[in-house]
């Protein structure tokens, strides 16, 4: 299987997306739960996730495009993780 230069440039993506989500994440942002596990989940959902979803249409071609693209999955990711520790706080 030959991995192209999008397929990585996504996989980035979605690893910063996850990576916000787990930060904030309900279960996940326990001090019990060592950062080397995380990155690893992170990593490998990734990686399951880059082959479940069709590849964008469009891409950041330039390097500034694409550090704004990656602060703002970042930014989705944690606002997912917020939003489900407020819900899980509401139910408590």
């Amino acid at each position: 299987m030959i991995i192209t230069l999008t397929q990585i440039t996504v996989y980035m993506l979605i690893v910063a997306r996850l990576a916000g989500l787990l930060v904030l994440a309900p279960v996940f942002s326990r001090k019990e739960i060592f950062s080397v596990v995380k990155m690893a989940l992170v990593i490998w959902t990734a990686g399951l996730i880059l082959f479940a979803i069709p590849l964008p249409a469009h891409f950041p071609n330039t390097p500034t495009v694409f550090i704004l693209t990656f602060v703002r999955e970042l930014c989705i990711g944690s606002v997912i993780g917020f939003v489900s520790s407020i819900f899980v706080i509401a139910i408590e």
